[in-house]
């Protein structure tokens, strides 16, 4: 027993899964309250992802020794994928009250503290974990995202370099300092090591692209043949879609890849097919490092989207022209880690729409839609999206948004979208916010008609909303105080 034990712990070690599940599964056949293989067999089913299978696993092997500290932090980790932070934590805390030198739960523990927004605790933990081990690499990493998260940059920065002294190669390091610099407007320091995101993430280059030569400057690409590949959200296909023009004006002949909401909306930005042979291949993201964009040459002519005059008028003709149109949006996408700081209730819309002449229109269309139902009797939303007009989504929806006098939205795609249509948008952020919005700034530098609102810490929703009022009250009171029509 013992040596099949060795011989499938060796093929998991290796990543060589299925072989030494088989192994593992194989020895619980003969003895099913065997610690290792319940235990082990646990571990692969959280490395696939399979949380209820690993969760029950581990648990029985706690039931068989339950003296054993690493499998109380294995299903804290269980807990952890699960969101359930407060379990986790209970279970990192009783593998710690077994192994008081555990540095591993402690620095688990502050990763779970700060997914519960408890910043100070967690760098507490971490702080134990450096102390029980001094060149614990992850755990210098994870406290300076929590001291990212308090805006104390200088120690954010601090521990990313220490990080990344202990590893050389340590990706993720590189890409949280990169963010750091991103945030701040450094943005020769932030796009180069934002480029680590491909190792940290290893999905941006794909088969089709493989054997191509990466574009890493702008010499001579007069005539060259460039596959641009979209990465990451709708949003950011928008946003560094501007980029892709560039290339254009320069003489390339481009071929721009977009998620498939986006194929009509973009239509005319490639000149290229996907099937010719190319020259260079570039991550969409990779643009702004290519063209040394710094805070003063950041490429923000807009609008550099635009829409099809028929369907405008299609819309136009749906939405009329009375009363002030504001188009709303308050849910991003829920699996975005930074959801839970920049998505809001739809109830918070209430104070807006007892403005007289305001009428409050949907632009959401995937997220969040259960709360119009839910308020369909106290807050009053025209929703011109159940209208099907035939085309792709984002289409209609910018076709929309052209048709509104005002936008009004949480961080998703829709403030990228009216952005880049330069309709005037004002968009709500929360205390910790992506980097692209960077700090203390009203305007964003990357598209001139939005205004930007931020969340101050411990501020609540409802505080904004009463700010955006008044200011709609000041800026189009000659509107407002119009009668109803």
């Amino acid at each position: 027993m013992l040596s099949l034990l060795k011989e499938a712990f060796l093929l998991h070690s290796k990543g060589q899964l299925s072989q030494a599940k088989k192994i593992y599964q194989n020895i619980l056949t003969k003895d099913s309250n065997n610690f290792d293989a319940n235990h082990l067999l646990g571990i692969i089913a959280l490395q696939e992802k399979d949380l209820n299978k690993a969760k029950i696993l581990i648990k029985k092997s706690i039931n068989i020794d339950s003296k054993n500290y690493a499998a109380f932090n294995n299903l804290g980790n269980v807990y952890q994928k699960l969101k359930n932070y407060k379990e986790a934590i209970i279970n990192y805390q009783k593998a710690i009250s077994l192994k008081s030198d555990y540095a591993e739960a402690y620095n688990n523990i502050g990763i779970s503290l700060r997914n519960l927004k408890n910043y100070k605790e967690a760098i507490i933990n971490y702080n134990k974990a450096i102390s029980l081990k001094p060149d614990y690499a992850e755990a210098y990493n994870n406290r300076g995202i929590s001291f990212l998260k308090l805006k104390i940059y200088n120690l954010a920065l601090k521990d990313y370099n220490k990080a990344i002294s202990l590893r050389h190669d340590y990706a993720e390091a590189y890409y949280n300092k990169s963010l750091l610099y991103l945030i701040r407007g450094d943005f020769k320091k932030g796009w180069m090591n934002y480029e680590w995101r491909k190792k940290l993430f290893n999905k941006y280059k794909t088969r089709s692209t493989a054997n191509i030569k990466e574009l890493i400057n702008l010499k001579n690409i007069r005539n060259k043949k460039i596959f641009i590949e979209h990465e990451q959200g709708l949003g950011d296909t928008i946003q560094f879609s501007r980029y892709v023009k560039l290339l254009s004006d320069l003489g390339a002949k481009v071929m721009f890849k977009t998620q498939d909401p986006l194929h009509e909306l973009f239509k005319n930005f490639s000149n290229l097919n996907e099937s010719d042979e190319f020259d260079l291949y570039s991550s969409l993201l990779s643009l702004p490092y290519v063209f040394n964009t710094n805070s003063k040459n950041i490429p923000n002519n807009s609008p550099y989207l635009h829409t099809n005059k028929e369907i405008d008028l299609f819309w136009k003709n749906k939405i009329k022209d009375n009363g002030l149109k504001i188009g709303i949006c308050w849910q991003g996408n829920p699996e975005n880690e930074l959801d839970s700081e920049r998505s809001f209730e739809l109830k918070n819309f209430k104070i807006i729409s007892r403005l007289k002449n305001v009428r409050l229109i949907n632009l959401q269309e995937k997220y969040g839609l259960e709360q119009l139902n839910k308020l369909r009797e106290q807050l009053k939303i025209e929703n011109f999206l159940i209208i099907k007009n035939n085309q792709d989504p984002f289409i209609n929806v910018a076709a929309i948004i052209k048709n509104l006098d005002l936008v009004i939205t949480c961080d998703t795609s829709i403030a990228h979208l009216s952005g880049a249509l330069n309709c005037p948008t004002w968009l709500i952020l929360g205390y910790n916010h992506d980097w692209r919005w960077m700090v203390n700034n009203e305007k964003s530098i990357w598209y001139p008609s939005i205004r930007i609102f931020r969340k101050k810490n411990n501020e609540l929703w409802e505080d904004i909303f009463k700010k955006i009022c008044n200011k709609l009250k000041n800026e189009y009171k000659i509107i407002i105080n119009q009668p109803s029509i």
